[in-house]
């Protein structure tokens, strides 16, 4: 955790918008032209209709040769509501989105760990060469380091618009991590709580879907 925060922190001071961040700030000051979204609907971009897709073409968003029906529209009312949220508190100042993005990675990062320890659980070498708990221990460690420092990871860190991976997937995670305690413990509040972070984690966005495999399975 304090390897990810420290890694992470760096991107705070050179913080900019980028892409679809434009978009969406530009729905929250009210000044982007040709969109019918709101606060929890920051990711739909494209409503399907043609009077939508001319607005677009003459004001910018989209150029000339997409589909007069074109559709861009995601589900995901949790991150566009916490988009929202920033833009009440730190306006349009970029560095303050990061902090919130901060928490959302190391809280994926606690998540995966929890769920590591309890997936490669310690077990002691025997007479036959079996691998070692401290082995084990240490494989388990190396793999959430590399996820810990993963530069792959940092756009959607940097990325205010693409911050809805980190959310849904740490909402995901945690589920798993409460999924596992129940079904390892029986421990009934895990089970109250893995359904409640899968369902703001499907609010989140459609990433929780591919987290959703492994309890499943």
């Amino acid at each position: 955790l304090a390897i990810a925060a420290a890694l992470a922190i760096q991107l705070v001071p050179q913080s900019s918008f980028h892409g679809d961040d434009y978009i969406q700030l530009g729905v929250l000051e009210g000044t982007t032209e040709g969109l019918d979204a709101g606060p929890l609907d920051l990711y739909g971009f494209m409503d399907g209709s043609t009077e939508g897709v001319r607005r677009s073409m003459e004001s910018g968003p989209v150029p000339w040769f997409v589909h007069p029906r074109l559709k861009v529209h995601f589900f995901r009312p949790v991150s566009s509501a916490l988009l929202a949220l920033d833009h009440a508190i730190f306006g349009l100042r970029p560095w303050g989105y990061r902090i919130q993005a901060i928490l959302w990675y190391l809280l994926i990062v606690a998540a995966y760990g929890v769920w590591l320890r309890r997936m490669a659980p310690a077990a002691p070498r025997g007479e036959d060469g079996e691998v070692s708990g401290a082995a084990i221990g240490s494989a388990t460690l190396l793999a959430l380091l590399i996820f810990a420092v993963s530069d792959a990871h940092w756009v959607d860190v940097a990325w205010t618009a693409g911050r809805w991976v980190l959310v849904t997937t740490a909402l995901a995670l945690t589920g798993c991590v409460a999924h596992l305690r129940w079904r390892q413990e029986g421990c009934r509040l895990g089970l109250l709580l893995s359904l409640v972070a899968f369902a703001l984690g499907f609010l989140g966005g459609e990433l929780a879907f591919a987290v959703l495999a492994y309890p499943v399975a």
